[in-house]
């Protein structure tokens, strides 16, 4: 069989059953338009994020840019720690209530965005703490040091980021509204 009969099979298959069961529901047709536009917004995130990075690769030079990339790497492995998954939980019970209880959505926003605020805070002191020793026995470098702190203080904004991403995609806002704060945050 050639790629494109495999292809024809696999839609008229498993793959066009899902796509017509899809079309058929409302929905599917919600999910569908959140999984375009949550694609969309990814892909937009990331192409900026490349583009910042060739121009501020640019004007740092190798080993400036390097050392960014260190401290952007270990802020970033914090921050999924800090995360605790509060996105993921704000959008799984702002999603159920939505429609028959909006108070209890208000509550889970405002305890979600609670949660983000402390967990931020919480890995923020602890990496604004541990900066020194991290910079030199992790990272191999005592200049990175302030750079390290500075990212603490990040780290809470990109915790209150997720927490407000998963409420903004469990209450099935416009997608493209998730996609333009999620690319400006990213940015």
């Amino acid at each position: 069989m050639r790629a494109v009969e495999i292809a024809h099979w696999c839609y008229r298959g498993q793959v066009g059953w899902y796509f017509a069961h899809l079309r058929s529901s409302q929905t599917g047709r919600r999910l569908a338009r959140g999984a375009f536009w949550g694609l969309v917004g990814m892909l937009v995130s990331r192409g900026l994020t490349l583009a910042a990075s060739v121009v501020v690769a640019r004007l740092l030079g190798k080993t400036a840019f390097g050392e960014l990339g260190m401290v952007r790497s270990t802020v970033e492995m914090l921050s999924t720690f800090a995360g605790f998954s509060i996105g993921l939980t704000a959008t799984k019970h702002v999603a159920q209530f939505r429609a028959s209880d909006p108070l209890r959505v208000g509550r889970v926003i405002a305890l979600t965005e609670l949660g983000a605020v402390i967990m931020g805070a919480l890995m923020g002191v602890v990496l604004y703490g541990a900066a020194p020793y991290i910079a030199h026995y992790v990272l191999g470098n005592r200049g990175l040091v302030v750079p390290l702190r500075v990212g603490s203080m990040l780290l809470l904004l990109s915790t209150l980021d997720g927490a407000q991403i998963g409420s903004l995609a469990g209450s099935c806002q416009s997608g493209l509204r998730i996609a333009v704060f999620s690319s400006a945050c990213d940015v």
